[in-house]
């Protein structure tokens, strides 16, 4: 076994000359390692290999006769501390007010209750209670299955009916959000959420769990006219992926046979299709769910600024989890999900990929488009970037916007997976675009329609051309992130990708032209969660 600390360029720089030198081994921080073996791809991953090319633009041409299919590193589970979803539920905001139902939402209408479990085509939304004061700037219209996140599990296998999360699931809020979505024609879920380590060890190992879990869903979706539900249980202890496997198998039977048009999710690491030590069993989980939600987000490394969601180029990567799921489940079965929000790090010049002093820290998009910083273009790993000066000291945000999304979007249709989705709903500011070039699966849309931006990457700059940010000043806080920065231990800084330096991108609706704040910004609530 081969082991990395970082992402590494892999063979595609074989492929592409000159590239492996723009490529970066990435420092992956707070003690996760994403260690990788090779392991053999299968047709699956030639087939999105081309489409990687495509849509991308990286390469050109095609595999000689003889032509070995690229393998897909295994990655491993990522530590405790950067589980995706687990990490927002940790830093969650004060929840807003919000006053209670006065009365369930009504009971999804005929076509939504006897439609498909999951449709040929699926735009998977998560609405966390933290955001549902701004539900109804969703775009319901565009999701085929929007998920309350979400109710905690208990350590006796009940729903907590305590907190923010359960007031958000009485809330007015909800019954509005439901009562919209089934009028557009998309399906509700609940998703019941299982993060620490002792719960989880008590759901895999008590006999009664499954019979008692599935009553708790059933009672409680069904209370409020839902329409199936999403397990969100992150473990790290690839010695419970069995068991897990046998509870989810167990919880899917007992749920369809009380209400057999619901749907049944599971939410899965980035990694977890290669990885036989993962805590989720891919192709064991694929059999007894309806679909599972891939995490494909959270990639980034702590030494160093660099993508949350690459498409290719690094380790992990969107493209290599697309190829191994196929491979792994029926592509039927998978639904990509990707990020409204990136990541912040404080760091020590404007170079691409520059070694951060401090963060990451999230930030939504929300947060960047009114930021007025101008984009710029990480070849390599086909994602946006900006950098800026605040109190003195650079900071890079790596994050994701409408061409960065609907080139991840091409590659999940092209590669005929059930559809994609989106962690999470309200960090995108009421910004339209993003699940506009999702719903149009990267392809744009015909000139004069309310279309989405081409995937064709933006040009890069000449070398050693600058990008300064709009602005400088005092205060040490980031305009979007309202705090200081905490500097790590030193570490080396990997060499900078030099195909990344690109020139101000036109991507996504432009940002207004707003400078950089010199004194500290007032902020509601953390922004990756705002």
């Amino acid at each position: 076994m081969r082991s990395f600390t970082g992402r590494s360029p892999g063979r595609l720089g074989q492929r592409v000359p000159g590239l492996a030198s723009s490529l970066r081994e990435r420092w992956t921080g707070a003690g996760r390692k994403a260690r990788a073996v090779w392991a053999a791809g299968g047709l699956s991953a030639l087939a999105v290999g081309a489409v990687v090319v495509a849509v991308t633009t990286i390469a050109a041409g095609s595999p000689g006769p003889g032509h070995r299919h690229r393998p897909v590193p295994v990655v491993a589970d990522p530590d405790p501390g950067q589980r995706p979803q687990a990490a927002f539920a940790a830093s969650a905001p004060p929840a807003p007010v919000l006053p209670a139902a006065a009365a369930p939402p009504a009971p999804p209408p005929p076509a939504v209750a006897a439609s498909p479990a999951v449709r040929p085509h699926e735009l998977f939304g998560f609405a966390p209670y933290w955001t549902l004061d701004r539900q109804a700037s969703f775009d319901v219209g565009h999701l085929t299955t929007v998920a309350y996140f979400g109710l905690e599990i208990g350590k006796d296998a009940t729903l907590v009916r305590s907190g923010p999360e359960w007031t958000g699931f009485e809330s007015q809020a909800l019954a509005d959000l439901v009562n919209r979505a089934h009028a557009a024609g998309a399906r509700v879920v609940l998703t019941a959420k299982a993060f620490d380590p002792a719960v989880i060890q008590a759901l895999v190992t008590d006999p009664a769990v499954p019979g008692r879990l599935a009553g708790e869903l059933a009672e409680v979706a069904a209370g409020r006219n839902l329409d199936g539900v999403n397990i969100d249980v992150e473990g790290t202890d690839g010695n419970q992926r069995d068991a897990f496997s046998t509870l989810v198998g167990a919880l899917s039977h007992q749920l369809h046979a009380a209400h057999p048009t619901w749907q049944v999710t599971v939410d899965t690491y980035v990694g977890s299709a290669t990885n036989p030590q993962s805590f989720f069993d891919v192709a064991g989980l694929a059999r007894s769910a309806d679909a599972l939600f891939v995490m494909a987000y959270d990639m980034y490394g702590g030494g160093a600024a660099s993508p949350n969601s690459p498409l290719t180029g690094y380790q992990p990567n969107v493209s290599d989890a697309v190829a191994a799921y196929s491979a792994a489940a029926s592509p039927g079965k998978v639904i990509l999900g990707l990020p409204f929000y990136g990541y912040d790090w404080a760091t020590v010049d404007d170079s691409p990929a520059s070694r951060a002093v401090g963060g990451p820290r999230p930030i939504t998009w929300a947060a960047i488009r009114a930021s007025g910083w101008a984009a710029r273009w990480d070849a390599a790993a086909q994602s946006p970037w900006a950098s800026y000066q605040l109190g003195g000291r650079w900071h890079e945000a790596y994050y994701d916007d409408a061409q960065s999304l609907g080139a991840k979007a091409a590659v999940a249709s092209a590669a005929h997976l059930r559809g994609v989705g989106v962690w999470a709903l309200g960090m995108d500011g009421g910004d339209p675009s993003l699940l506009e070039a999702l719903a149009a699966g990267g392809v744009p849309k015909s000139p004069g329609q309310k279309g989405v931006t081409p995937v064709t990457p933006p040009p890069s700059p000449q070398p050693g051309s600058a990008q300064p940010a709009p602005g400088a000043g005092g205060g040490g806080q980031s305009p979007a992130l309202g705090g200081p920065t905490q500097p790590p231990p030193s570490q080396a800084k990997p060499p900078p990708p030099t195909t990344s330096s690109s020139t101000t991108s036109t991507t996504g609706p432009p940002p207004p032209t707003l400078p950089i704040p010199t004194t500290p910004t007032t902020v509601q609530c953390k922004a990756v969660l705002c």
